[in-house]
């Protein structure tokens, strides 16, 4: 494991009946000794800073049957051949769902109401107002709301607008059980044609990459909000940037291409855009009374026993949908 972790307080609180080591030192080690760890234990956990799995494995996974991400993107930890060769990656599934989505609805809200400008404005004693027109009602209620994306996060992203009751739309053509009352686009043209707003909740993918296009913030009225919480290679930050900047789009961004330099981001040094630092989901899963010191979250912790026990493992990413993941 490479992040950070409060490892004997785990080991005290979360772990105390497990048998584990934590090799803080990985990066020392060539690829041979990677792969001798890795073979002698049962399941490894990993996090945003551990090495790729070596293409060794493929062939000879020796004793390892499971790997335990605390995250959601798994592409730059395994790959597809990793998958079928029989090791079984996990990672945060629709763990993720609830928080996520959360934090979107955050978003949305500050940008509807413009809450950095409402707050520059009574810094400045209210003599400066840096709103921008909105070609639309500011509510909830009835609003033309686009989800890009029907995944976990996007499922509860709708769970958390329907008392509002919004005109909601979708796309995602692998979105199955779609509820009534909700419009299925067939292309992202007609999602943004349909939308007011628009907030992103799909994987980063072959498809999904550089996907919202100038063209498409084009389609979005006067004022119009883009919410983004899934990854910052989806849309076109520059093109972004520009229409944000000009007051024609206001943003609520959480990821962007570069996240060791937010301040470079076009779409810094502007209130018509709120940046959270992939930081708005708040915590990931650990039991409310595990909060505060860095602790493991709760479905990694059950996905370690099941390892243990014998027994099925939760949010298991197929083989199949490795394609569609970030």
């Amino acid at each position: 494991m490479a992040d950070d972790y409060p490892w004997d307080l785990i080991r005290e609180r979360q772990l105390p009946d497990v048998d584990f080591e934590v090799w803080p030192d990985w990066q020392t080690w060539d690829e041979g000794e990677l792969l001798r760890r890795l073979r002698g234990v049962a399941a490894i956990v990993t996090g945003r800073k551990s090495p790729r799995l070596p293409d060794g494995l493929i062939d000879d996974p020796g004793l390892l049957r499971a790997v335990i991400h605390c995250h959601g993107g798994i592409r730059q930890l395994a790959s597809e051949e990793h998958l079928r060769a029989g090791i079984t990656v996990t990672n945060w599934g629709k763990n993720s769902g609830g928080s996520l989505a959360l934090g979107a609805l955050a978003l949305l809200l500050g940008c509807l109401r413009q809450l950095p400008s409402l707050h520059a404005r009574a810094m400045a004693d209210k003599k400066t107002d840096g709103r921008v027109y909105q070609n639309y009602p500011g509510t909830l209620s009835g609003a033309k709301i686009g989800l890009y994306g029907f995944g976990p996060v996007g499922r509860s992203m709708e769970a958390l607008l329907r008392p509002f009751s919004p005109d909601l739309a979708i796309y995602d053509p692998y979105a199955e059980d779609v509820p009534d009352g909700i419009t299925v686009c067939g292309t992202l043209e007609e999602l943004f044609d349909h939308s007011d707003m628009v907030s992103i909740h799909c994987g980063l993918n072959d498809w999904t990459r550089d996907s919202v296009t100038g063209d498409l913030l084009d389609r979005l009225p006067q004022g119009g909000i883009l919410v983004n919480t899934a990854r910052g290679g989806i849309v076109d930050e520059d093109a972004l940037g520009e229409r944000v900047h000009a007051g024609r789009l206001l943003a609520g961004i959480d990821v962007i291409r570069d996240e060791k330099h937010w301040s470079a981001s076009p779409l810094a040094g502007t209130p018509h855009a709120i940046l959270t630092g992939h930081k708005v989901s708040g915590g990931m899963g650990c039991e409310p009374h595990l909060r505060g010191p860095r602790m493991l979250p709760g479905f990694v912790v059950n996905n370690i026993r099941a390892v243990l026990n014998g027994s099925p493992l939760e949010n298991v990413v197929a083989a199949d949908e490795y394609a569609l993941k970030t």
